[in-house]
């Protein structure tokens, strides 16, 4: 049973990481292509667009989402880079949050003693909070990969548009570079170090 649970909380906080992830990114590109008076599809706020369903295999089995990204539009440079450091910036917020949440509201289960309940309420609120930090650093790491679906890709191509022709064509080596370093944990494991790490640094 905790162990069904364990996955119910890792497939929850996923698919809400997903839909931050892109809500906070439409927003902005929104707000970009109205200030040009440019006319913006309303799917752009579909949420369940965001979910990616190969994402959500890989948060189950390897700790690491990454979410679908809106076919943007991209007109201008600053769009582009806007949208990307957004997507990141996002990420980093709500990883930081969630170890100020462990901090201030589960400091006595980050060292589980005997004398703990660990099968009440709170601790699987605990263990919500410790999936989205987790789950927020591996999507960052991720997302610093320069494939073009990601923030990196969208950074690279609005601080340099000379590297576009470049991105794209190697768009499906590092694809698959990705997925290689995702079968062998690298990002889960980086994910965790720094976690473990940030949430010491208040105990």
């Amino acid at each position: 049973m905790d162990r069904i649970i364990y996955i119910l909380i890792t497939f929850i906080s996923g698919i809400i990481l997903m839909i931050i992830h892109e809500f906070f990114k439409n927003l902005v590109y929104y707000y970009l292509r109205k200030k040009e008076n440019i006319k913006v599809n309303k799917k752009l706020f579909y949420f369940w667009k965001s979910i990616d369903l190969v994402g959500i295999l890989t948060t189950l089995a390897m700790y690491t989402p990454f979410s679908k990204q809106y076919r943007y539009t991209i007109s201008n440079k600053k769009t582009a880079l806007c949208v990307g450091i957004t997507g990141l910036s996002t990420l980093l917020c709500v990883f930081v949050l969630s170890i100020v949440i462990i901090r201030n509201c589960f400091i006595e289960y980050v060292n589980v003693t005997s004398s703990i309940n660990t099968q009440d309420t709170p601790y699987y609120i605990y263990l919500f909070f410790v999936s989205i930090a987790l789950l927020s650093m591996s999507m960052f790491l991720v997302n610093l990969f320069p494939i073009t679906c990601f923030d990196m890709g969208l950074i690279i191509l609005g601080t340099n548009s000379k590297n576009r022709g470049s991105i794209v064509v190697f768009d499906g080596y590092l694809k698959l570079l990705f997925f290689f370093l995702i079968v062998l944990r690298f990002f889960l494991n980086i994910s965790t170090l720094i976690s473990n790490l940030s949430i010491s640094l208040f105990i």
